[in-house]
C-alpha cells in the first residue's frame, strides 16, 4: 500500500490540544478549528496524547 493511500493530504493536524491536553479549551472554539482545518484541506488528524 502506498503512503499516498494511508495519508491522502500532505499536512496532518495534531488535535490532542483540543481534548484539554494543556489548557480547558471550550467545544465551540475545537469546533471552528476543526471545521477551518477541513476546509482548508486537512485530512489527517493525529490525536494521540503524546
Amino acid at each position: 500500500m502506498a503512503l499516498k493511500q494511508i495519508l491522502p493530504s500532505k499536512l496532518g493536524f495534531g488535535s490532542a490540544p483540543l481534548g484539554n491536553m494543556f489548557r480547558d479549551i471550550p467545544e465551540a472554539e475545537a469546533q471552528a478549528t476543526v471545521e477551518a482545518a477541513w476546509k482548508d484541506g486537512i485530512r489527517y488528524y493525529d490525536t494521540a496524547p503524546f
